[in-house]
């Protein structure tokens, strides 16, 4: 059986008109802001005027200029210990200078109305990051806190898949373990050339199987080197699919380091940039 994949390998400059959801019914689109609060370390609190609060002003005036100066990426210590704070920004891979400070601006904003005075806080937008914690999580093997969330609703088209009679809305295992093997190998392929990417670490791609189409997106920070990169990838893949996949229409796992959307809609990928490939496999044979 042959199988369309479209591979769409992108740099940051390349993108025309961005998404910010997956559709009306996507509760992905309910993402700005999603803060979360005492993210690694519980009960950690700062008292009001004390050099804690003092140096993460400090990042929080500094970071939203230098990220969109600098390809969307912040991270960095401030201040002396015991005082010190750690922090990190990212702006998705497609948001990029008033746009890219604007929502980190925002996202730190965020932190201190959702949170007070927690030490330990992670803000996730549609279109940016950050993270704040008075302990070092700077290392590029911290992706904590993930957060992994999923449309509802399930694919209803087509009836027929891969040559399959089968019902979404009964939830064919069949078709499931076929999707989700498919989702995942697709995934594989962004994270790849998300991580080849550089400097942004990012890239999109579309998938057309049996008159299913699918979109993805895969994301690292860009000082992440290309192997440390994939296997971070590869972690939250490992947890979002298959199983948990099924045949929902749309899914994104949200990390400090690297994260994946998949189903992102048709509009986010630029004109000229589609790359047809065709490939001989037959994975409902192989139990996928």
């Amino acid at each position: 059986m042959v199988l369309l994949l479209y591979l769409i390998v992108l740099a940051t400059s390349s993108f025309a008109t961005p998404a910010t959801g997956d559709g009306e019914t996507s509760p992905e689109i309910e993402l700005e802001p999603f803060p979360i609060c005492n993210a690694t370390n519980p009960w950690h609190y700062y008292l009001p005027n004390s050099s804690f609060e003092a140096n993460l002003a400090k990042i929080s005036a500094a970071f939203p200029s230098v990220a969109s100066a600098n390809g969307g990426f912040a991270k960095g210590p401030v201040g002396a210990a015991p005082d010190t704070v750690y922090g990190l920004a990212l702006c998705r891979g497609d948001t990029e200078g008033d746009s890219c400070r604007t929502c980190i601006e925002k996202a730190f904003q965020d932190a201190q109305s959702s949170c007070g005075y927690g030490k330990d806080v992670a803000v996730y937008h549609d279109r940016c990051h950050v993270r704040i914690s008075d302990s070092d999580f700077l290392a590029p093997n911290t992706n904590e806190p993930t957060r992994d969330m999923w449309n509802p609703s399930n694919i209803t088209e087509p009836s027929t898949f891969l040559g399959l009679e089968w019902d979404a809305e009964e939830d064919s295992e069949s078709v499931a373990l076929v999707i989700g093997g498919l989702v995942s190998a697709f995934l594989r392929e962004t994270a790849k050339f998300a991580a080849d990417n550089t400097p942004g670490r990012f890239a999109t791609a579309a998938m057309d199987i049996g008159g299913l189409e699918l979109y993805s997106m895969a994301q690292c920070t860009p000082d992440l080197l290309t192997p440390v990169c994939v296997q971070c990838l590869e972690d939250i893949i490992i947890r979002g699919t298959p199983a948990s996949f099924k045949t929902r229409q749309g899914r994104r796992f949200l990390g400090v380091r690297c994260s994946f959307r998949i189903r992102v809609p048709p509009h986010l990928m630029p004109e000229g940039s589609k790359v047809g490939l065709a490939e001989e496999t037959d994975r409902a044979d192989q139990g996928y």
